[in-house]
């Protein structure tokens, strides 16, 4: 199970993590069993940890410390049998200097302690992050999975990702729902993804443009086997209109390939 702290209502919290009994507090008509029953015998992620309340932290630490804890309302402790995982934005061990985490629970969290590096620390993985989001998006969508094209994937590639994979989930998400094509384009992608980071290699709007338009179609033409009737098909551009552009850019019909 999965509960993310930073979402919990204030007031409930309690509730949602350890359960209640029937007239714990006003509203609480019958008893519920929280995160910690509902996980027995597997694993329950906390996300956000650092924000959980200090009276909440007291009451976590006995559930690491001798494995029971006691619902909201009840006097009777119950048995915890549950793997604890948790996740934090915020350095925990910063938390505990400015008194907002206890250090004694901080100790024992930290057992095997793991950090996940952000993504433009691990851009090799974006290739395969992509193609599982785009998956899963495509199912929930009911839409076709599409592949990316070697301009969009190296877009990914080139991208700064400030806001970690969520950034690129909901950049794909919106690939998949714009895309007109059988593959996404550069286009398809957030701006500031695309053509702005070109913009800021190239050194100037048309240069820029024109230098990712080149790299467009001839990966497009590469991808179609040459095929200019194919490659007009794919970018969604009528053929004398493709004709054009790969003139203006410098690439003859039929350069990456076979002309058709």
């Amino acid at each position: 199970m999965a509960v993310d702290v930073s979402v919990l209502p204030e007031g409930l919290a309690e509730s949602e993590l350890f359960g209640q009994e029937r007239g714990a507090f006003a509203g609480a008509d019958a008893a519920r069993a929280g995160s910690i029953a509902e996980a027995e015998g597997g694993t329950l992620l906390l996300g956000e940890i650092g924000l959980l309340a200090p009276a909440l932290q007291a009451k976590l630490l006995r559930v690491l410390a001798d494995g029971t804890y006691v619902p909201a309302g009840s006097r009777r402790a119950r048995l915890a049998s549950v793997r604890l995982l948790c996740a934090t934005s915020e350095p925990l061990r910063r938390l505990v200097e400015e008194g907002r985490f206890r250090e004694d629970l901080y100790y024992r969290l930290r057992v095997v302690p793991l950090r996940l590096p952000p993504l433009r620390e691990r851009r090799e993985d974006i290739p395969l992050l992509s193609e599982h989001l785009l998956r899963r998006h495509a199912l929930r969508l009911d839409r076709p999975q599409l592949a990316l094209s070697p301009p969009a994937l190296r877009a990914l590639l080139d991208h700064a990702w400030p806001g970690n994979v969520r950034e690129l989930e909901h950049a794909l998400e919106r690939a998949l729902l714009l895309a007109a094509g059988e593959v996404i384009t550069p286009a398809d992608l957030p701006p500031e993804i695309g053509a702005a980071q070109a913009a800021d290699r190239e050194g100037g709007y048309r240069m820029a443009r024109d230098a990712w338009e080149r790299r467009y179609f001839q990966d497009l033409l590469d991808g179609v086997h040459g095929s200019v009737s194919r490659a007009a098909e794919v970018a969604g551009l009528h053929r004398s209109t493709l004709y054009e552009k790969l003139a203006r850019v410098g690439l003859a019909p039929g350069e990456g390939g076979r002309r058709g």
